[in-house]
């Protein structure tokens, strides 16, 4: 059957301006409107068979039903007839799924009660023809009764209406609300109402940030549309008038149901009885109302957006505040009504699916076996359990298993991290599904919550670079990202991390301060003895990968360079955003007790003396590296993809093997407006670098005329530009496709922070210790070395504009850039002093150590280091890391590196 042909005629009988994105379904919501719901979802993107299907057929169902209720029997007949017609059609062998089945059997009793006889109950070959169609517009039905996203076009009062609620929505509750106003006689300011209760609030979510988010955002925007409702009459100021407004109210909020239709009266009611509490001649025992109505706002959020991928923040913050609120309510009164019990249980039931092990998505927790359940309402053909019973359902699957650790961890977070709160969350989860429990154990879990938060408290934060600010909102009780993809750790979830790794009885201090500059979070861990560890937290897979390439490549070199030991953690984290697997890796040193760890990168900006910086630098490379360069060999290799942004399509063995130039060169136009310079990836001239005249002096000791944009000829390697350099790439000579070169042991990523200095000699020189392998890989010789030379010109000093052009001079001037000559020796640097001297140091250093790897007959030639500087250089411009002038310095490093590159390339090619 092709079901498409379905989909089209039930589209001219139902039409719709707006896809089905635009409305939110509600959980209370059925008959004609779930109905309507279900068509429309057939019309959308989804190509999975059974459920464009069942959504088609159940939709057609239920407007069926409607229908003969309305009299309307001959079409009643033919929405039946279709609905059998596509059930029956997409299994013509008739083994169907139950809750299918089921469907079937519904229009086949609908078409013999309407009088059909059931020889003429058959499939049809092609829909009916509908000659006064259409019937109904499902986008009017729906706008009736669903929330509408007003991003698709409908005009809305912003006085009156917030972006998550129609206008028409907000005046009707404002005219209810309104109407409660005759009555009384003497009334309050609601600003001053709104603000009380607003801190009160502030008071029950406590320091969890939860109100400068996705949630606070929404609870300003629905105090400002009360705030619109009240702003004439005031608030009620006598008790008799609050008693009985705040009555009214929550008759109004139970009658209308979930969702956002409700979630202003909930609002109202509770501002009412917050007066009512905190009035002259109020009621001093109000406060369970007030918590009452929050609890019944925030899960009418929890209902209008449980299945919204966009708003999974929304959803664990609006879980998170539920069950804070719920703790602090007296006991009797929680237990006295079941609504409120069912709302705490839902709450935590949908954190746990969304950030529990194996964590689902809000669409696709609909679909999740682990809460399918026998027992589940027979309304339901998916045999979903209600969500009350999905943390009971959640706790019982992942007891005494690989999850049960990741299991603490979710109802650890879910509950603020506090012992007493956590503690509260199991026993009412226990109690309150104890009947049902099965195998549920309240011993197993308290002991497994008690274990994780009395480790917890061994963990002491010294330093946290990731913890954000407040501007940031900052989720308190899970890890989230930034706007540059930057991971952010709060310390309760850091001290969480460092906890798994704790030894019997030990105490340990996290610090933070010293790899600030690195983009994933990385910590130093000390004891009573002091330093002993470093921790990074990292993404699940790449954590993996380290502990793979520790073991196969790190342990190659001397234990006195790199980690004794590099332990994965076995609980998982999940990101707060889209649920992306995370974990802790601890990786534990050699040092000695007064060890102060410092970075190379900060060292080497602490330290005056050039001679020792190109000495310290040099000893990492001819002694640290030396088990890795001093066993080259020499092989065909496609150059490219060494270089993530040279890489054309990904490679699974190398550095960062999802990252490949499409990704890598879009990041990198992105930033260029950033630092002054619109970058083009289809434009081989390279436009002004940070101001005009920057280049003008390089340019003439290159001898150029014009630069060329790195981006540009980046994307051209790549082979995802317009071809203009298909001569170089078909080329044998530079064969960048199969290039001869050589191969040694390659760290991947060595940049200078990946580095650290501990123990100083006689001479003054640290000894440089390595750390984070995840990118470590059999690879191009060159590749370590140019990134250390990338690293110390763009990632320690941030230059003045006399140093800067200083350096491109230097830089230009060097016989690498030069096309005429075959050495890479570094530009002659006697008269630079200072942070310049030091730089060009340890760049004239690596350079003499690649040539020091070359073969006497087969050397290393000019073009290969300048391609793996391009491939360290341009990914710089847009490190978030690094500040506006060092990427900008980047910038135009890759730009000089790129024409004498096409330069040399062009050259040999005549």
């Amino acid at each position: 059957m092709d079901l498409q042909v379905w989909v089209e005629w039930a589209k001219s009988v139902f039409p719709s301006e707006y896809p089905a994105a635009r409305y939110v379904e509600s959980m209370e919501d059925k008959g004609v409107v779930k109905s309507a719901y279900n068509v429309l979802l057939s019309y959308g993107p989804d190509k999975d068979v059974d459920r464009v299907a069942y959504r088609m057929s159940a939709g057609l169902n239920g407007l069926g039903a409607y229908f003969r209720e309305q009299g309307a029997d001959q079409r009643a007949i033919v929405l039946f007839r279709a609905a059998y017609s596509v059930l029956s059609g997409s299994y013509p062998s008739g083994d169907m799924p139950a809750h299918m089945f089921k469907a079937s059997k519904f229009s086949f009793a609908n078409l013999r009660a309407l009088g059909v006889d059931e020889t003429d109950i058959v499939v049809l070959d092609e829909p009916p023809i509908v000659e006064d169609a259409p019937w109904s517009r499902l986008d009017e039905i729906l706008s009736q009764y669903l929330r509408t996203d007003t991003t698709g076009g409908v005009a809305v009062d912003e006085s009156v209406a917030t972006d998550r609620r129609p206008a028409a929505e907000a005046m009707d509750a404002g005219t209810f609300l309104r109407g409660l106003f005759p009555s009384w006689s003497t009334t309050e300011p609601v600003a001053r109402v709104l603000a009380s209760l607003k801190a009160y609030v502030n008071i029950e979510l406590g320091r969890s940030g939860i109100i400068e988010r996705d949630l606070g955002q929404l609870f300003e925007e629905d105090c400002r549309v009360l705030a619109s409702i009240f702003e004439e009459s005031g608030v009620a100021a006598r008790r008799v008038d609050l008693v009985n407004a705040t009555r009214e109210s929550r008759a109004m909020a139970f009658k209308v149901g979930g969702g956002d239709r409700a979630r202003l009266f909930w609002l109202a009611s509770a501002l009412l009885n917050h007066e009512l509490w905190q009035c002259e001649d109020g009621l001093a025992t109000n406060q369970p109302q007030v918590q009452i109505d929050l609890l019944g706002y925030i899960s009418c959020v929890l209902i209008s957006h449980r299945y919204d991928d966009g708003d999974r923040d929304l959803l664990l913050d609006s879980a998170e505040a539920v069950v804070r609120i719920a703790s602090n309510v007296t006991p009797v009164v929680l237990g006295r009504f079941v609504y409120m019990r069912n709302w705490v249980l839902a709450a935590v039931g949908t954190y746990l699916m969304l950030a529990g092990p194996n964590p689902s998505s809000p669409s696709d927790s609909y679909y999740d076996g682990r809460i399918q359940s026998d027992d589940a309402p027979a309304f339901r053909g998916l045999k979903r359990a209600d969500r009350e019973d999905w943390s009971e359902m959640l706790l019982s699957g992942w007891q005494a298993g690989p999850e049960a650790e990741g299991g603490c961890y979710a109802l650890a977070s879910v509950c603020g991290w506090d012992a007493a709160r956590a503690g509260w969350m199991l026993r009412f989860i226990y109690q309150a599904s104890s009947e049902n429990a099965g195998d549920l154990s309240l011993d197993y879990w308290e002991k497994g919550l008690t274990d994780l938060l009395s480790r917890v408290d061994r963990v002491r934060v010294a330093s946290n670079p990731w913890q954000g600010t407040a501007d940031t909102a900052l989720r308190g009780s899970l890890i989230t990202s930034d706007s540059f993809g930057r991971l952010m750790v709060p310390s309760p979830v850091l001290r969480a991390a460092a906890a798994q790794g704790l030894a019997p009885g030990d105490v340990i201090t996290v610090h933070g301060n010293l790899f600030r500059g690195r983009r994933v979070p990385t910590y130093l861990l000390s004891n009573r003895y002091g330093p002993f560890a470093i921790l990074k937290i990292d993404d699940r897979d790449k954590i993996t990968r380290e502990v793979r390439n520790f073991d196969a490549y790190a342990r190659r070199l001397h234990q006195s360079y790199r980690p004794s030991e590099c332990v994965a953690h076995p609980m998982d984290m999940y990101l707060g955003e889209d649920g992306s697997p995370l974990r802790a890796i601890q990786t534990s040193y050699v040092f000695n007790e007064e060890d102060n760890p410092l970075t190379l990168r900060e060292w080497i900006s602490s330290t005056d003396e050039s001679a020792l910086v190109s000495d310290t630098v040099g000893r990492l490379s001819l002694v640290s590296l030396k088990p890795w360069l001093a066993h080259v060999r020499r092989d065909r290799i496609d150059l490219r993809a060494e270089y993530p942004v040279l890489r054309p399509a990904p490679v699974f063995d190398k550095q960062s093997p999802r990252n490949w130039a499409e990704t890598e060169i879009a990041r990198v136009v992105a930033s260029g407006s950033d630092l002054g310079m619109e970058l083009m990836k289809e434009k081989w001239i390279a436009p002004p670098i940070r101001c005009a005249g920057d280049l003008d002096r390089p340019a003439n000791v290159l001898g150029v005329d014009r630069w060329i944009d790195p981006a540009w000829l980046a994307s051209e390697v790549a082979e995802l530009g317009t071809g203009e350099l298909s001569w170089l790439l078909d080329s044998l000579s530079s064969g960048l496709r199969d290039f001869d070169t050589l191969l040694s042991l390659c760290h991947g990523d060595l940049h200078l922070d990946n580095i650290l200095c501990t123990d100083v000699d006689a001479q003054k020189r640290p000894r440089t210790v390595l750390i984070d392998f995840e990118s470590a890989h059999y690879g191009h010789v060159c590749k370590d070395l140019a990134m250390i030379e990338a690293s110390a010109l763009c990632q320690v000093f941030e230059w003045t504009d006399e140093e800067y052009e200083s350096m491109l001079v230097w830089f230009s001037s060097s016989p690498l850039m030069s096309i005429g000559s075959d050495g890479l020796l570094a530009g002659e640097a006697s008269e630079l002093t200072g942070n310049l001297a030091r730089t060009a140091g340890i760049s004239a250093r690596m350079r003499d150590i690649a040539t020091g790897c070359s073969q006497e007959h087969w050397p290393i030639r000019p073009e290969e280091y300048l391609v793996a500087l391009l491939g360290a250089l341009l990914p710089m411009s847009r490190y978030s890391t690094m500040t506006t002038g060092q990427r900008q310095a980047a910038l135009a490093l890759s730009t000089i590196v790129a024409t004498s590159l096409l330069a040399r390339w062009e050259s040999n090619h005549h």
